[in-house]
């Protein structure tokens, strides 16, 4: 039943942007179920125009009772991949009409007309349950909203390290490498500093060690969120530094060096000065030009002399 009246109200008043009714707001439920015929409502001057106000009121009548249906939960959280599937059913039906459910967003979850639900993806989806009308109740609804959320790995906290280097030489860059266990942990990425760097002068610039004397260091190796998530794992390990190797060999009397092959000014027989051998050679060459009468002069005795003292 639709009705129309107009009323002309008298001056005075307070402005108001909206009907108020007793027992309602605005025009939701004016009449309420199981109100009498008659229902108390309140106009205000300053929602008239030109003095007017026109109020259009719709009433749907029915004999049929209210029911009031209800999760036990607004919001449900599960997890892809460890939840299975779940059954929650409404409840406070009064009627004896069909009871259907349905999912917002299937790629998330679907549900079954007992209000079983299959998890299928991430997301969120609002499963609705319904009764419809019987004799005697009108159709009632409810529904939840259910949040999948993605699986949480464990966390894989790292218990070692190792292989790292244990010796060098002073001035001689060091790469500093280490292998972490377990080899999955979630996070690797080692960060080196310097300790104790003793008697060496030892800095670290990324993962290369410089020194500058022998001695003994020690570095440390962090990992950032090793242990736990707020929590770094340190591990600090010695690094020995050798001095650096100095001694040379300055023995240049091996007669088959380059240098004893070069030309001799005092080597007046002209032979070649290979080496001890090469002095055999120059007696036995010396013994026959003394056979042939030749003199043998002083800068070749001395020659000999001198190969024979070295």
């Amino acid at each position: 039943m639709t009705q129309a009246r107009a009323y002309v109200l008298s001056a005075g008043g307070a402005k108001n942007s909206s009907l108020t009714f007793t027992g309602g707001t605005g025009l939701t439920n004016v009449m309420l179920p199981g109100a009498s015929t008659s229902q108390t409502y309140t106009v205000y001057t300053g929602d008239a125009v030109d003095g007017i106000i026109n109020i259009i009121a719709t009433f749907t009548h029915t004999d049929l009772g209210l029911q009031t249906i209800a999760f036990a939960y607004p919001h449900i959280d599960k997890t892809l991949g460890t939840d299975t599937n779940f059954t929650v059913a409404f409840t406070g039906q009064s009627g004896t009409g069909a009871i259907t459910y349905t999912s917002s967003n299937p790629a998330v979850a679907t549900v079954s007309n007992d209000g079983e639900v299959t998890i299928v993806g991430l997301g969120d989806t609002i499963i609705s349950g319904y009764i419809a009308a019987c004799a005697n109740y009108a159709a009632a609804s409810a529904s939840y909203t259910l949040t999948v959320h993605e699986e949480l790995q464990p966390f894989i906290a790292v218990t070692s390290i190792i292989d790292v280097p244990t010796a060098s030489t002073a001035g001689l860059a060091l790469t500093l490498t280490g292998v972490v266990t377990p080899s999955n942990a979630d996070n690797q990425t080692i960060i080196w500093s310097v300790s104790d760097a003793g008697t060496t002068g030892a800095t670290i610039t990324g993962n290369t060690l410089n020194t500058t004397a022998s001695g003994v260091i020690i570095v440390t190796a962090t990992i950032i969120d090793g242990t736990a998530i707020g929590v770094n794992y340190t591990q600090s390990f010695n690094i020995t530094i050798a001095p650096v190797d100095d001694t040379h060999d300055d023995d240049t009397s091996d007669d088959d060096t380059p240098a004893d092959k070069t030309p001799d000014n005092n080597n007046q027989s002209g032979l070649p000065k290979t080496g001890v051998d090469s002095n055999i050679i120059l007696w036995v060459n010396l013994l026959i030009l003394s056979l042939m009468g030749v003199i043998v002069t002083a800068p070749i005795i001395k020659r000999i002399k001198t190969k024979k003292t070295r």
